[in-house]
């Protein structure tokens, strides 16, 4: 342990004046230890700025090794930045023939501003399966959203709220036993901050496994997480075993940080993010729709295509599709 003291010492050494060459130097020597010291605390922050939306998992590439493996579909190939927003910005706006559109009801002025019809859409194409079984809906959230709850009931769903920042009256009331304290990880653990307060992060597959829900299947799932959607989309292929979920409505973000990666770091970064897609797609999900969420200077440029400047946060929709029959590569849409 070190202490540092500040009593006066018993001897003193003569006070000496220091020269104007003297304090010239240290005054170089201060600018230099200063200017140092911001340009680490600038990339140390980058690197948590990043690290916060992606983490390279090992887990993650086995599993992605062995659903691609086994799967007929087309897989996706990463040939740069600009693969990552071709498959972005290009849904297949024909695959979904009928749509449920929530997006006027209770309807404010903060929800217009913040994010338009963000998560209020839900793919409605017809299909037989799951006949007989309860409408189950996953809702990954850092705030409580009731208007979401109330578009699910009038489709009969119950849903499941994990709730990042749930209010611990709301968190120990026996009136919410769908609302869950919980905190997507990739690994269980619980975080006691200061005053005492606890952070329950869960990986999905305790979260599955906790609400008895293994081997069920989740109609809708979607998600707000600013950042964490990202670890929440590989738990999802992670543990495609042990809970079928069909559909994803979910708010993907970029970090403003990646602007200032090498052009090296931005295509290794991309790389890590598409492999997320890339799993999806070898587990038949479709990607039906996408809008963009505009904020205030918040775009990404994006030099690979021409310094283009793109929105850094969007609203991705899959859909999980199956063969309609052995052999088969034509697909319907599970709801």
């Amino acid at each position: 342990m070190i202490v540092i003291s500040t009593q006066s010492q018993a001897v003193k050494n003569p006070r000496r004046v220091p020269s104007s060459r003297n304090l010239q130097t240290s005054q170089q020597v201060t600018n230099f230890a200063m200017t140092l010291l911001m340009g680490l605390i600038l990339v140390v922050a980058v690197y948590f700025a990043v690290a916060k939306f992606q983490t390279h998992i090992p887990e993650y590439e086995a599993t992605l090794k062995e659903v691609c493996r086994t799967s007929s579909l087309p897989r996706l190939q990463y040939k740069g930045v600009e693969s990552f927003f071709e498959y972005l910005l290009n849904p297949d706006k024909s695959f979904c023939t009928s749509w449920v559109d929530f997006s006027k009801e209770g309807e404010t002025e903060s929800r217009v501003r913040r994010d338009s019809h963000y998560g209020r859409y839900v793919c409605a194409n017809a299909s037989d399966d799951g006949v007989g079984e309860s409408c189950l809906v996953y809702y990954f959230t850092v705030v409580d959203d009731e208007q979401f709850k109330k578009d699910m009931d009038k489709l009969t769903c119950h849903v499941h709220e994990i709730v990042d920042k749930l209010k611990k009256e709301v968190e120990e009331s026996e009136k919410s036993p769908r609302r869950h304290p919980w905190q997507i990880s990739e690994i269980s653990y619980d975080r006691v901050l200061p005053g005492g307060s606890v952070k329950r992060r869960r990986s999905l597959k305790d979260i599955v496994t906790s609400l008895g829900h293994v081997g069920r299947k989740v109609r809708f799932l979607r998600a707000d997480l600013h950042g964490q959607e990202w670890t929440l989309l590989r738990q999802v292929v992670m543990n495609h075993d042990i809970i079928n979920v069909h559909q994803i409505s979910i708010g993907l973000h970029i970090p403003l940080s990646v602007n200032r990666l090498t052009m090296e770091e931005r295509r290794r970064y991309f790389e890590d993010l598409y492999q997320v897609f890339k799993g999806l797609a070898c587990l038949g999900y479709k990607h039906v729709r996408v809008e963009a969420i505009e904020t205030d200077s918040s775009r990404l440029v994006v030099p690979e295509m021409g310094g283009a400047t793109l929105p850094s946060f969007y609203e991705v929709h899959w859909v999980k599709t199956a063969p309609q029959a052995s052999g088969s590569n034509d697909h319907y849409v599970y709801y």
